[in-house]
């Protein structure tokens, strides 16, 4: 027992000893009805009104009581108990360091309900959830239960038609879940890639007969692919394709195929002799095929008999141009020339034709 019982004992137990003096002088009749002093009466009862106001009173605001408090952290608890002469649940809340926030805590029990020893008081603290979305990540704090919807309306964001969540939006939130609100956009993207030029080979009557040449480079073109891409976040998940045109057309290589024969003789031509001969062509289908004075078999150099012309001998044949006799074969005897072209063609084109030879200094 306390001190401060104790003297409230003392005190109703003085209280006790006048009331009895005061009903020794009121008596009762058979019937059960107050009799004697009225004033004794009245005295008595006052006094025990009042010593029972007074000691009510006094329990009320003095006597110590054990109180515990439960904290609900969700999900953590926490149990602490005081010792308060705290009267109602809403003074002991206000006076003592209880870790309670009015604006954000709830307390499950009455706040107007008067304290007694080991009474028990529980309090839930908000939960923290957690949505990163548009590069950010945010805090939402609420007493449980809410929802996806209710953390996004919380904090102010709207969901697109297509965008992704981690959580239904009617899903119940626990303390720390992490809502993942990714954004998906459209676009059009465009790539380029190169078109391959193609070869083309011409007859050009105004190209020396027995050449080949390309006359045009090739170049190649550009061909653009325009694209719907879908992003999520920004980052590129998908892509169709939309367009495609040719924005930079290519250029054909061209080969042409001289079919031109030369006419007269060059001016300054310095010679020795002139040969009247029977000039054939040939051509080979060989790569880089070598003639039997060592050379290479190309335009400009021709089969001889080297009994009639020897090789290495430089000439000019009237039509072909220039050549130097390279070469030798079995059908070539005599005054007869065998005048190397570059293709099939320009060996029927030439055919087999009188020319004069000029043997050359």
């Amino acid at each position: 027992m306390t001190d401060e019982t104790r003297n409230i004992e003392k005190v109703l137990l003085k209280l006790l000893d006048g009331c009895d003096r005061l009903s020794g002088r009121i008596k009762v009749s058979k019937a059960g009805i107050f009799v004697g002093t009225h004033k004794a009466a009245k005295a008595l009862l006052t006094i025990l009104l009042v010593a029972g106001v007074c000691a009510g009173s006094y329990a009320l605001t003095h006597i110590h009581k054990q109180v515990t408090v439960i904290i609900n952290d969700n999900p953590g608890q926490r149990t602490i108990t005081y010792d308060t002469t705290a009267r109602q649940i809403q003074d002991f809340l206000e006076t003592e360091d209880v870790d309670f926030v009015p604006s954000e805590d709830v307390v499950l029990n009455n706040q107007a309900e008067f304290l007694k020893n080991g009474t028990t008081i529980t309090i839930e603290k908000p939960i923290d959830v957690y949505l990163t979305a548009d590069g950010e990540t945010l805090t939402f704090s609420a007493q449980p239960p809410f929802t996806v919807q209710d953390v996004l309306d919380g904090l102010g964001k709207e969901l697109g038609e297509e965008d992704i969540l981690n959580f239904d939006l009617t899903d119940e939130l626990k303390m720390e879940d992490e809502i993942v609100l990714k954004r998906v956009t459209y676009g059009t993207a465009t790539e380029d890639a190169e078109v391959a030029f193609g070869y083309k080979t011409i007859n050009d009557y105004d190209f020396q007969i027995g050449k080949v040449a390309v006359t045009t480079e090739g170049q190649n073109g550009i061909s653009r692919k325009t694209y719907k891409t879908r992003l999520i976040d920004g980052v590129e998940e998908s892509r169709e394709l939309i367009s495609e045109e040719v924005v930079q057309a290519p250029v054909d290589q061209v080969t042409s195929v001289g079919y031109k024969l030369q006419s007269g003789v060059p001016a300054g031509l310095s010679y020795s002799r002139v040969i009247t001969c029977k000039a054939v062509s040939y051509w080979s289908s060989y790569a880089n095929p070598i003639g039997a004075y060592g050379g290479r078999c190309t335009y400009g150099t021709c089969a001889v008999d080297k009994s009639v012309i020897p090789l290495g001998t430089r000439l000019y044949i009237e039509g072909y141009g220039y050549a130097y006799a390279n070469d030798v074969g079995s059908g070539v005897k005599g005054n007869m020339v065998d005048l190397y072209m570059e293709s099939l063609q320009q060996c029927y084109f030439w055919g087999a034709r009188t020319v004069r030879v000029y043997i050359l200094n």
